[in-house]
C-alpha cells in the first residue's frame, strides 16, 4: 500500500511539475510574440498580461492582474471594445476588429478568442497606419479643393490650412511674386506665425531662405537655421522646408524644432505645392482667355488662339462659322486635327 501511495504521489508531483513547466513555456512564448496579449476570466478580470500589452495600455502588469477590465478602462464601456468582447463571450465566436481607445490615442487591431472560462485577446498597435490613412484622406480632400479654387487667394488659403490640418505644423507662409515690383510679397501666414515676419513682407529673388528657393526653382530643406551664416534672425524658427510654386511664388512650412521634417513631410509639402501650382497656372490661363475674349468679342475677323500644343483655346464667331463646327466642338481640339477632318 505504501508503495502504491508513493507511486501516486510521485505521479501527482510529476504531473504538477509538467503543468508548471508547460505554463512557464507558454508564458515565455506569449512574451516573445509580436502582438500584445491579455487574458480575461468569466468575471472580466485580467488573469494574464504580457509586457507588450502592459506597455501599450500604459499600465504595469502587476497593476492589471486581478483588475476588472471595465473598471481599469471605463472609457471602453459602450464602445466597440465592450460590444465585441461581450459578443465574443455570448456567442462563443472569434471576433476581429479595429478601433481607437481615445484616452491613450491608441488605434489597435484586435482578435478576441472566447472560451467558456474567459477571453484571450491579441492586439497590435496600428496607430501609425491609421494616421497615415487619415493624412492621405485629408491630403486628397485638399488636392481636390485646390483644383476647384477659382482664384489665387483661395489657393493660398488652402495651402495655409493644410500646414496645420495635414502636416500638423502651425508655421506656414506663402509669398507670391509681384512682376511689376520684382519682389516676393508675403500674402498669407498661418496663425502660429504671429508677427515673426513683421517688417519682412518683401523679399527679392535670391534674398534669404525664400528668395533662394524662388531663384533656384528647387525645393530646399534646412534642418537647423542657426547653422546658416547669413546673420539673419529667424525668430525662433529652427527648421524649414520650402518649395517653389512655379514662377508664382514660394510655399514655406517651418518648425521651432530642429530637424523637424522627415521625408514623408517633405513629400506632402511638395505634392501640395505641385497641385497649387497647377491651380495657379490654370487660373492664369483663364485670365488670359478672359483678356482675349474682352479684346476680341467685338472683332468681326476670323481669329483663333492656340496653346503650346496647338489646341484652340479661343475663337471668334466668324472663325467658328468658317470652320463649320460649334464652339464646344472646337475649343480644346488641335487646330490641325480640325482642319484635316472633311
Amino acid at each position: 500500500m505504501l508503495t502504491e501511495w508513493l507511486g501516486r504521489a510521485f505521479e501527482r508531483r510529476g504531473a504538477r511539475e509538467q503543468r508548471e513547466a508547460a505554463v512557464k513555456q507558454l508564458e515565455a512564448t506569449i512574451e516573445r510574440i509580436d502582438d500584445a496579449f491579455f487574458a480575461l476570466d468569466e468575471e472580466w478580470q485580467f488573469t494574464y498580461v504580457n509586457s507588450k500589452a502592459a506597455t501599450l495600455l500604459d499600465r504595469s502588469v502587476e497593476a492589471l492582474l486581478g483588475e476588472d477590465v471595465w473598471e481599469a478602462f471605463p472609457e471602453a464601456i459602450g464602445q466597440t471594445y465592450e460590444t465585441n468582447y461581450r459578443r465574443a463571450m455570448d456567442e462563443q465566436e472569434t471576433i476581429s476588429f479595429e478601433d481607437r481607445y481615445e484616452p491613450l490615442d491608441l488605434w489597435t487591431k484586435v482578435t478576441a478568442y472566447p472560451s467558456p472560462d474567459g477571453l484571450s485577446v491579441f492586439f497590435s498597435d496600428i496607430t501609425d497606419r491609421k494616421r497615415r490613412e487619415e493624412m492621405l484622406e485629408r491630403l486628397l480632400r485638399t488636392v481636390e479643393r485646390l483644383q476647384r479654387n477659382k482664384d489665387a487667394a483661395a489657393v493660398v488659403d488652402r495651402l495655409i490650412d493644410a500646414t496645420d490640418e495635414i502636416l500638423g505644423y502651425g508655421l506656414g507662409a506663402v509669398r507670391l511674386f509681384d512682376e511689376d515690383a520684382g519682389v516676393l510679397r508675403l500674402v498669407a501666414t498661418s496663425d502660429g506665425v504671429g508677427d515673426r515676419f513683421e517688417g519682412r513682407e518683401l523679399r527679392s529673388p535670391g534674398e534669404g531662405v525664400v528668395g533662394k528657393i524662388y531663384e533656384t526653382g528647387e525645393p530646399q530643406v534646412w534642418g537647423d537655421l542657426t547653422d546658416r551664416d547669413d546673420d539673419r534672425a529667424y525668430h525662433g524658427m529652427r527648421s524649414v522646408v520650402g518649395v517653389p510654386l512655379g514662377d508664382h511664388g514660394v510655399f514655406v512650412v517651418g518648425s521651432t524644432e530642429p530637424d523637424a521634417f522627415d521625408e514623408s513631410d517633405i513629400s506632402v509639402v511638395e505634392l501640395l505645392a505641385m497641385n497649387a501650382t497647377a491651380a495657379l497656372d490654370a487660373q492664369r490661363r483663364q485670365e488670359q482667355l478672359r483678356t482675349y475674349e474682352n479684346a476680341l468679342k467685338n472683332v468681326d475677323d476670323m481669329v483663333c488662339v492656340l496653346d503650346e500644343n496647338g489646341a484652340v483655346t479661343y475663337a471668334t464667331e466668324p472663325f467658328i462659322a468658317w470652320i463649320g463646327a460649334t464652339e464646344s466642338e472646337l475649343i480644346g481640339e488641335r487646330l490641325r486635327d480640325v482642319l484635316s477632318n472633311p
